[in-house]
């Protein structure tokens, strides 16, 4: 039975990932985003686009994610669910510090993950045709990918600096809205902007980070 905490954290994910997700598959198969496409010029996509590589997606997501966050809310129990009233400034500290330690991982093992021996092996399975690069994408990703670079990320963020269940909950609604939002292909405004990781995709040697401040520092931002 999964710990109520890690399930409430997940379903904070798949909700904002999947509602998002789908509004914009919603729009952009019905033809009403075709002005803000980043893909100039080129058909929009069909629900065959977006319905393409759900099951490997769907897997990651139902499967290993709950599975994985059941073990680190047990793990650190005396943290994730304290009663309410002893929630305080150490919480928001580690927020911000496990912010910095989830991105500077996924930033690490995605570069990694582009070197020509993992890339061609494993993280090919995400550099899909751009076509097929859209808001309900963002997690298609290898087995062995989606358990070391994100799933690692989160084991990494809170064995390190955890925090009470309800700032990981609101966390990872913005995880799911920010991840569907950054792989779909659209530029509309400020917030629902896919410009820094789609260029990732055209141009696979830049833009590795989520937080562009790991790219800015390491040569590898191109805006």
């Amino acid at each position: 039975m999964i710990n109520p905490a890690a399930l409430l954290i997940c379903s904070c994910l798949w909700v904002s990932y999947f509602a998002t997700g789908f509004a914009f598959a919603f729009h952009d198969v019905n033809g009403a985003l075709q002005a803000y496409d980043l893909r100039k010029n080129k058909p929009r996509r069909t629900w065959a686009h977006y319905l393409a590589n759900m099951p490997k997606q769907l897997s990651n997501l139902f499967v290993l994610f709950p599975v994985c966050m059941h073990i680190l809310v047990e793990a650190r129990a005396d943290t994730i669910t304290k009663p309410f009233r002893d929630i305080g400034v150490q919480d928001a500290i580690n927020l911000v510090i496990g912010y910095v330690i989830q991105q500077s991982w996924l930033f690490g093992v995605h570069y990694a993950l582009h070197t020509p021996f993992l890339y061609k092996r494993i993280h090919k399975y995400h550099h899909v045709p751009l076509a097929y690069v859209h808001s309900l994408s963002a997690w298609t990703d290898a087995y062995f990918e989606y358990i070391v670079m994100e799933l690692g990320s989160y084991v990494a963020m809170i064995l390190l600096a955890p925090m009470h269940y309800s700032i990981l909950a609101v966390y990872f609604v913005y995880l799911g809205f920010s991840s569907s939002v950054e792989h779909s292909g659209f530029y509309i405004n400020a917030t629902l902007d896919s410009r820094y990781h789609w260029k990732h995709h055209v141009l696979p040697n830049c833009n590795f980070a989520e937080w562009d401040v790991l790219d800015w520092m390491f040569g590898t931002l191109k805006m």
